[in-house]
């Protein structure tokens, strides 16, 4: 995992790697990332600086199937970023992610809420996680200043999610993912859908198509609507990734 995202990390054109999940189907390793890119870059630049991703993680694991999904950075992300490093300086910390920061006006001064999640050795007690917590927000609160907010989720550290390829025998959330992406008015085609189970739960890859001049921004808003109108048209739908590739 930490090969992966630190490659991930030093791939050409990413400016931050956000989230790395691996699972396993057989002999055969399959790992989803998302990375952060300037939010004006074009698909094409998207669908380049994915590849370039997929080149380096390929140097340190040969051989796993990548897919990597590509998001424009927010105004708050150099914020992210301080957070995000902060926290992850915690001993006993082995993964921050979904760090989301949140700006609001209070009796006229600016506020920040920042909420994250780490990942912890499995079979930390919950006292140990809570001492934990509160030290990562107190990092966070210190890197950032006093008129923030911290809150955050402590989960257990899995290296590795077994999977089983279920993609032959799930003809109808193939079909099901494909009719929602084509409805977007910025997909060409949905071209390839990859359906994986994991811990009882699908997960969904798909492929699409679009033009290469597409904003990062409008490829991204779009992803977004494809996964939650996924994840609400059927209950076993849990992780989707849209991978969008210029034509």
């Amino acid at each position: 995992m930490a090969e992966i995202e630190a490659a991930a990390s030093g791939a050409e054109g990413v400016a931050e790697t956000r989230r790395v999940r691996l699972r396993s189907g057989g002999k055969n390793l399959f790992a989803d990332v998302t990375v952060a890119a300037g939010r004006t870059a074009t698909l094409e630049r998207a669908h380049d600086i994915a590849e370039a991703v997929e080149r380096e993680i390929a140097r340190v694991a040969p051989g796993t199937d990548v897919v990597v999904h590509v998001e424009p950075m927010s105004e708050t992300t150099g914020l992210v970023e301080r957070a995000q490093a902060a926290a992850s300086r915690q001993a006993g910390v082995h993964e921050v992610h979904n760090v989301l920061i949140h700006e609001f006006d209070e009796d006229g001064r600016r506020k920040l809420h920042v909420t994250l999640h780490a990942k912890v050795q499995s079979g930390t007690s919950l006292g140990e996680a809570h001492d934990l917590s509160d030290r990562i927000e107190d990092a966070v609160v210190h890197e950032l200043g006093d008129e923030v907010r911290v809150d955050s989720h402590i989960e257990p550290w899995q290296t590795m999610s077994p999977g089983r390829d279920v993609t032959e025998s799930r003809p109808d959330i193939v079909a099901l993912v494909t009719e929602i992406a084509q409805r977007e008015p910025d997909v060409i085609d949905c071209h390839e859908v990859l359906v994986t189970s994991v811990d009882g739960q699908l997960s969904v890859v798909a492929h699409v198509r679009g033009r290469g001049n597409l904003a990062l921004d409008r490829m991204h808003d779009a992803s977004v609507r494809i996964e939650d109108a996924a994840r609400a048209a059927h209950p076993d739908i849990g992780p989707v990734l849209i991978h969008f590739e210029p034509t």
